[in-house]
């Protein structure tokens, strides 16, 4: 097979796993703007320094579902805590929810431990999707381009 084609199919085959990946987190962060909300006060909030060029913000609330207490770390949906290589971005989150502070909490009514306090499409999800377009059309582009300037002999 030619190298480029077999190289074509692979950043093809990226693409598409990455738009379902990112369709799939998707919808996960669309549902949690069904979930239920209660008030809850933030309890820690301080930015974390991971190692070289490493930071986040480390934001702990506790919130009341049916009378049990809950504690909750997620600020926002995605498929992971969002991670900087500078200080500055988690310092405004933090600077967003210091401690003490009264926030509404959003649950998930079916599994209460799961909260967040920002619902719906997350940096994280946006940016995987996106990568899979840019790795399809980029696909596609150079398929266009030097697979369609060959000519059969």
């Amino acid at each position: 097979m030619d190298p480029i084609k077999w190289m074509l199919r692979i950043f093809l085959s990226i693409g598409v796993i990455f738009i379902v990946i990112g369709v799939y987190l998707f919808l996960q962060d669309w549902e949690t703007l069904s979930w239920k909300e209660t008030e809850g006060v933030v309890n820690e909030s301080r930015v974390l320094h991971l190692g070289v060029r490493r930071y986040v913000a480390s934001v702990e609330y506790g919130y009341l579902v049916d009378g049990q207490m809950m504690q909750g770390k997620v600020v926002e949906s995605g498929p992971d805590i969002p991670t900087y290589s500078s200080p500055a971005p988690p310092r405004r989150v933090v600077a967003k929810y210091p401690v003490g502070k009264k926030v509404i909490v959003y649950f998930d009514p079916q599994d209460p431990s799961k909260a967040i306090l920002e619902p719906g499409l997350s940096r994280g999800s946006l940016l995987i999707f996106t990568l899979g377009i840019g790795f399809v059309g980029i696909s596609l582009v150079v398929r266009n381009e030097f697979l369609g300037k060959r000519t059969v002999s």
